[in-house]
């Protein structure tokens, strides 16, 4: 039984390695799972079945999708980052995705009162400062990682596509905090909306950026010569 159970250099750094993985895909398939359930629980309220529909009801619905949209590109873009993230987490990178849930779970919750409604471009300005932090975060952290020649660029192309959506997410906070100065709150939807898309369609250009070029890599490989059977 103690042989079964003997611990080995080589299993520990296996486990070291897909440590930061498996602990990311875990924390954000939970924190993912609430901020979704109180979108359903505000889609809800707004759609109101059986229930007449006024203005305050379809333009809160776009604010509802900006919301939903963050969702999915914060989601989106942990999926894609997994690929090439490889380092064991501090406790700031773990304490980053549940400020992040707290900040999604209020998108949707400023949307459940009139009264309400006002803060959510302030909410999203949250929201968009603690994305460029973690986009930042690990942008510094993949500079010490011990990188292979063979995979250079795609970590390096990667991370100018990680600099570029810190920078995209950093420029979101003023502006919705003008927008949100002004109450221009519909205003703060329909461009928060616009950029979450962009930001989206980048996701799924890093994603087939990387699949093309690690599949490049693999097809350059040598292949073993071929041993004769006598």
């Amino acid at each position: 039984m103690n042989g079964i159970l003997k611990v080995t250099r080589a299993e520990l750094l296996g486990r070291l390695k897909g440590h930061g993985v498996l602990s990311y895909v875990t924390i954000y398939n939970f924190m993912k799972g609430i901020a979704l359930a109180n979108a359903a629980y505000t889609f809800a309220l707004l759609v109101g079945f059986g229930q007449s529909h006024g203005p305050f009801e379809w333009l809160t619905l776009t604010l509802w999708l900006a919301s939903f949209a963050a969702v999915i590109l914060t989601y989106y873009a942990t999926m894609v980052g997994m690929i090439v993230i490889l380092w064991v987490p501090t406790l700031f990178d773990i304490v980053l995705p549940f400020v992040l849930v707290i900040a999604e779970f209020s998108l949707f919750s400023v949307l459940q009162s009139p009264a309400t409604v006002v803060y959510w471009p302030l909410v999203f300005s949250v929201f968009n400062a603690i994305v460029s932090g973690i986009v930042w975060n690990v942008h510094f952290r993949l500079r010490h990682l011990q990188i292979e020649d063979d995979v250079r660029t795609l970590v390096d192309d990667y991370r100018r596509g990680m600099k570029r959506d810190a920078t995209l997410s950093g420029l979101n906070v003023p502006v919705m905090l003008v927008l949100f100065y002004f109450s221009w709150i519909w205003i703060s939807g329909l461009v928060a909306l616009v950029v979450l898309c962009l930001a989206i369609r980048e996701q799924s250009r890093h994603a087939a950026q990387i699949t093309k070029q690690l599949a490049g890599a693999t097809a350059a490989q040598p292949r073993p010569a071929p041993t004769s059977v006598t």
